[in-house]
C-alpha cells in the first residue's frame, strides 16, 4: 500500500445503508446514514472515524483502515462491523458491504452524497431551496390512540409557538428533528424536520433509561422484582464477577437511582478511552463489566450519573420474566399502547442496550410521556400501576450528572434524580416549574410537566454541539408558551 494510495481516500465519505429487521435482530427497519473521514497524518499514518447519527452512534474509531489496490477495508468494532469496498475507477465512490455478525447490507460512500442535503437544512422546497416560513396547522389525525387540538384551543400561545418555529427554521437549534407538544391528553404540535418523518424512528439515546424503569416497574408490579434485593440475586450465572462473589450490597434499588457508588468515570468526553462508558462498549461484555466494577463509596450515599448501572436494569428484568426487556414492554406496555414499529439495540454479546439503545417514533414516545403524567393510565386503562410511577418520578438523590455542564446550568433551579428519571426544577416567570424528564445524548428528550398538564417531545442530532440547547429551549421558548 502506498502512501499516495491511501491519501487519495483521505477526506469525507457519506453514503446511506438500508437496514431490515429481519437481518439485523433489534435495529428497526429504516435508511440509516453512514459518515466516513479519512485522515492523513504527517507520519504517514491513516487514521478514521465513522458516524451513523441515525444509529446515534458518532466519533467511533476505525480498525486498520487498508487499501490493497483498488480494494479498500477498515473495521468498525463499536458498530461490530466491518467495511470492504471497491474504489471506483475514478476514484469518486466506495462500492461495498457493512458486514455484521448478522448479514451484510450495501453501502455506497461518496465524497459528496446528494441525498444528505435533506439532512442539512431544516426544511426544503421542491426545487430544494431553503424554507423559511412557517404556518402552524394542527397535527394530522390518525387511528392510533391520539386525539388532536390546536394550540389555541389548549392555551398555548400560537404566536409565540411561531416565533420558535421560524428561530427552528433559521437554525436557531442546529439538527433539530422534531418537536412535538401534547397538552391536556391531546396531540397540538407535531413538527419535523431534516429529513426525519413522522413514520420514522428516530434514536433516544440515554431517554432509553426511563423506558427501561417502566419495564422494571411492569415486573415489580406484578411481584417478579423486589427493589430493595441485592442486585446480584439476579445474575446466578455470573457466579465469577465480583458484584456476585464478594456479595456486593448493592439493592436493584440502587442500580435504579445510580446510587450503587461504583467506581465509575463518566464525566470524561465519550471519546476518552478512559471514560467508563466507552471502555464497557469495547469491552464485548456490558454487564460482565459493570459487574467486575469497585465500591468506591456506600451504596446509598449519594448519585452519580453511571450508564453501566442502566445496562444491568435489562440483565435484571431478564432473569426475572424469563424474557428480554423489550419483549416484555412489547406485550405489556407497547401493545396496549398501540405501538408497533419500534427497535431495541442489542449490546455485543446479546443483551439488549438498556442504556440507550431505543429507537421509536416521536408520536410514540409522547405516549409513554402522557402514560407517566397520567399516573401510569391510557385512556382509561391501567398499564402501570400508579404507585410505581409517583415512586420512580420522586426525587431520590441531586444527581452529579454526566456533564458538569448540566449540571452547573443556569435553566436548571434543581436537578434531581429518581428511578432512572431526571427531575429539574426550571424558573419561569419567577414562578417554580417541576419536571419529569427522559433525557439523551444528542438533544433527545420526553418533558412532562404535570402541573400544567403538558409533554413535550424533542429529537435532535446535535451529538457535538451544545447539550443544555433544549434545555433552554423548553425553559425559554415552550414553558412561557403555556404559562402566558
Amino acid at each position: 500500500m502506498g502512501v499516495n494510495e491511501m491519501q487519495d481516500l483521505c477526506g469525507e465519505w457519506t453514503g446511506i445503508a438500508t437496514l431490515l429487521t429481519d437481518g439485523f435482530g433489534t435495529l428497526p427497519s429504516r435508511n440509516y446514514r453512514f459518515i466516513l473521514s479519512l485522515t492523513h497524518a504527517p507520519d504517514g499514518v491513516i487514521t478514521g472515524m465513522a458516524q451513523s447519527p441515525d444509529m446515534g452512534v458518532v466519533q467511533m474509531t476505525l480498525e486498520a483502515p487498508q487499501r490493497t489496490g483498488d480494494q479498500f477495508s477498515c473495521g468498525i468494532s463499536a458498530l461490530g462491523a466491518r467495511y470492504h469496498a471497491r474504489i471506483t475507477e475514478a476514484g469518486e465512490a466506495l462500492e461495498g458491504e457493512l458486514e455484521f455478525a448478522r448479514g451484510s447490507v450495501s453501502l455506497l460512500l461518496r465524497r459528496d452524497d446528494p441525498r444528505f442535503r435533506i439532512y442539512e437544512i431544516p426544511r426544503q422546497g421542491e426545487s430544494g431551496e431553503r424554507c423559511l416560513d412557517y404556518d402552524y396547522h394542527p397535527p394530522a389525525s390518525f387511528d392510533d390512540g391520539w386525539e388532536i387540538s390546536s394550540l389555541d384551543a389548549e392555551g398555548i400561545s400560537e404566536a409565540a409557538i411561531g416565533k420558535l418555529m421560524s428561530s427552528m427554521l433559521a437554525e436557531a437549534f442546529p439538527k433539530q428533528a422534531s418537536l412535538l407538544v401534547v397538552r391536556n391528553g391531546k396531540l397540538v404540535l407535531e413538527e419535523y424536520f431534516r429529513g426525519q418523518r413522522r413514520e420514522q424512528t428516530h434514536t433516544f439515546q440515554s431517554a432509553t433509561k426511563s423506558i427501561a424503569s417502566m419495564g422494571v416497574g411492569l415486573a415489580v408490579d406484578r411481584g417478579l422484582i423486589d427493589i430493595d434485593a441485592p442486585a446480584y440475586e439476579y445474575f446466578p450465572e455470573r457466579a465469577n464477577t465480583r458484584w456476585v462473589r464478594e456479595k456486593y450490597p448493592i439493592t436493584v434499588k440502587h442500580v435504579l437511582t445510580m446510587s450503587a457508588g461504583l467506581d465509575w468515570n463518566e464525566t470524561l468526553p465519550y471519546v476518552d478511552p478512559r471514560n467508563d462508558n466507552r471502555a464497557m462498549n469495547a469491552s464485548g461484555d456490558w454487564i460482565g463489566y459493570v459487574l467486575e466494577r469497585a465500591i468506591a463509596r456506600p451504596p446509598g450515599e449519594a448519585s452519580f450519573y453511571c450508564s453501566g448501572l442502566s445496562i444491568l436494569l435489562g440483565g435484571i428484568v431478564k432473569h426475572a420474566t424469563g424474557v428480554f426487556i423489550d419483549e416484555y414492554v412489547a406485550e405489556h406496555l407497547f401493545a396496549p399502547l398501540g405501538i408497533e414499529n419500534f427497535g431495541w439495540g442489542s449490546t455485543a454479546d446479546g443483551a439488549r442496550h438498556t442504556g440507550g439503545g431505543l429507537h421509536m417514533r416521536p408520536r410514540d414516545m409522547a405516549k409513554l410521556a402522557q402514560l407517566i403524567l397520567d399516573g401510569g393510565r391510557w385512556q382509561g386503562r391501567e398499564l402501570l400501576s400508579g404507585h410505581w410511577v409517583r415512586k420512580s418520578t420522586s426525587p431520590a438523590y441531586e444527581i452529579a450528572a454526566a456533564s458538569e455542564a448540566l449540571s452547573r446550568d443556569p435553566a436548571y433551579q434543581a436537578l434531581h434524580y429518581g428511578y432512572q428519571w431526571w427531575l429539574p426544577t426550571y424558573k419561569v416567570g419567577g414562578k417554580r416549574v417541576d419536571t419529569i424528564e427522559a433525557l439523551g445524548y444528542g438533544g433527545q428528550c420526553a418533558c412532562i410537566v404535570p402541573s400544567l398538564g403538558l409533554v413535550v417531545v424533542l429529537n435532535s442530532g446535535d451529538y457535538e454541539g451544545d447539550r443544555t440547547r433544549i434545555i433552554r429551549m423548553i425553559r425559554d421558548e415552550i414553558l412561557p408558551a403555556v404559562m402566558t
